[in-house]
């Protein structure tokens, strides 16, 4: 891996299946102590759940 101290912003770009993978990503960020950074996860949408009232896209009747 690299341990890169300065950087302050880590993208996930769409849906990671497994948490560790997405926080090892993630942990790639503020390596010096001084440094605040800040991860940002984009999903697709077909994984989040619909609003209240409607019906998800991915229905199969």
């Amino acid at each position: 891996g690299l341990d890169l101290q300065d950087i302050w912003l880590i993208i996930q770009w769409q849906y990671t299946p497994l948490l560790c993978t997405l926080l090892q990503h993630f942990g790639r960020g503020a390596w010096n102590p001084a440094v605040e950074a800040t991860a940002v996860d984009f999903v697709e949408s077909e994984y989040f759940d619909p609003k209240p009232g409607e019906t998800s896209k991915n229905t199969s009747a």
